[in-house]
């Protein structure tokens, strides 16, 4: 009767607790303390993960893997011998729970208690083990939804522009449909498509935008690559080029800077294999990281 109490009050104490690391104390504590054990120490996969009795990083692991082997039944802890015993955890990272006390060895009716609870600790575990594979799961299948939704999202912008061009409606509208559509599809404030001038090579102009106000523009026209900050450098190094603090960058134009630009990314476009310009991407509102989805 005593046994089953303290089996429902371990299985109480381990199940009450959220996480892995709480619930493998818990387990100790409350076995420590079921067993009279001055020292109480939880194995998971040959290391120790819990320890009562003695610090996690002084517990000896060595020795203790012999007693879950059955090879030793006293062990020099903390300074003197102690009688200890243990119980297997099966399971997807199998452990040992093992237990020791100055004295008298652990009676046949302890060592059953502590396999009791090894069990319990075991399908708690196990529980632990599900909700977090569950979760990773719905993570996962969360990225993918939005992975598919991007790229049905990416799709209809590129079929809607294909379909323009074969309309062959004005060059000048079907520009400002790919700015427009990389503003929506990269959740971007302004974004410019950038042509290197065909009769002069060295310079560059804003062909055009999405966001970025007319007056600014109109200054951004045949500049040379050189003094084009992120948009030239993307073409003269054919190259993806990220600032991510526009207003402290050293390749800046002074125009956009104070249009307060605050962050920008731009990647080359090409023609044959060669870099004919560049499409860019900015943030007014802050300063933001280009993460790897926004950059492919």
């Amino acid at each position: 009767m005593l046994a089953t109490q303290q089996l429902t009050e371990f299985l109480s104490v381990v199940a009450d607790r959220p996480g892995g690391p709480a619930a493998h104390h818990a387990a100790v504590d409350c076995a420590a303390q079921a067993l009279q054990a001055d020292v109480a120490v939880l194995m998971i996969d040959g290391g120790a993960v819990a320890a009562v009795g003695l610090a996690v990083d002084e517990v000896p692991a060595y020795a203790l893997n012999e007693v879950a082997a059955g090879r030793r039944q006293t062990l020099d802890l903390a300074g003197a011998p102690h009688a200890v015993t243990f119980a297997t955890i099966a399971g997807e990272s199998p452990g040992v729970l093992v237990l020791g006390r100055r004295g008298e060895p652990f009676s046949a009716e302890e060592v059953t208690l502590l396999r009791g609870m090894a069990r319990v600790l075991e399908l708690s575990l196990r529980s632990l083990q599900m909700v977090e594979s569950e979760r990773r799961y719905a993570e996962e299948n969360d990225r993918l939804h939005d992975s598919l939704q991007r790229r049905q999202r990416l799709f209809e912008k590129l079929t809607a522009i294909q379909r323009a061009i074969a309309r062959r409606n004005p060059i000048e509208k079907i520009f400002h449909a790919v700015t427009d559509a990389a503003c929506e599809l990269l959740d971007v404030e302004m974004a410019t498509l950038n042509l290197v001038d065909r009769d002069d090579p060295a310079t560059g102009s804003m062909t055009a935008a999405t966001g970025v106000p007319p007056e600014v523009q109109a200054r951004v026209q045949r500049v040379p690559l050189a003094a084009g900050g992120a948009s030239g450098l993307a073409v003269l190094g054919d190259e993806l080029v990220m600032i991510e603090d526009y207003a402290t960058s050293p390749i800046v134009i002074s125009a956009m800077a104070k249009a307060r630009l605050r962050s920008v990314m731009s990647t080359p476009v090409h023609e044959n294999g060669k870099a004919v310009g560049c499409l860019t991407v900015g943030m007014y509102s802050g300063a933001r990281e280009w993460d790897k989805p926004a950059r492919k």
